[in-house]
């Protein structure tokens, strides 16, 4: 039993009783998502479910464009639109999916983060560089520390 399960106060369920557990939990998820987000159509756009995701609708919109995205969606007028069913099915999915989801979102954050702070880098180093000739001196000559005189 998972800890989600233990949670929620599911118990183990014999063989029988497990695809009635497993209806159970669905009606839960999906109720829960429908209160905790107002979700008033079977239908959600990107703006909701980047919000119910903790994603950013331009990372969804990115993931849907590569053809990425790991919720089934469907077109509707030329926008992109989540079944509600689908996406309790994502939700009530193993941890794997969601931990594999999640791991996606924080290596590209990371990778995007080292991007902006080397072309911070590049460009603060071009300004000392720019600096340090206009008062004559060589900018990649090695300099001493600074010692009181």
């Amino acid at each position: 039993m998972s800890e989600l399960e233990e949670r929620d106060g599911y118990r183990a369920a014999a063989p029988a009783d497990e695809q009635a557990m497993a209806q159970a939990r669905r009606t839960h998820v999906r109720m829960m998502l429908i209160q905790q987000f107002h979700l008033d159509s079977a239908f959600i756009g990107v703006p909701k479910l980047a919000g119910i995701l903790g994603l950013s609708p331009s990372t969804v919109w990115g993931y849907i464009r590569e053809r990425k995205f790991f919720i089934p969606y469907r077109l509707f007028n030329k926008s992109p639109v989540v079944c509600i069913d689908d996406l309790v099915d994502w939700y009530c999915a193993s941890d794997a999916v969601i931990k594999g989801a999640v791991a996606l979102e924080q290596s590209a954050a990371a990778a995007s983060r080292s991007d902006i702070e080397a072309e911070r880098d590049s460009e603060v180093d071009d300004a000392v560089a720019q600096a340090l000739a206009s008062i004559g001196i060589d900018p990649k000559s090695k300099r001493g520390s600074l010692r009181p005189g």
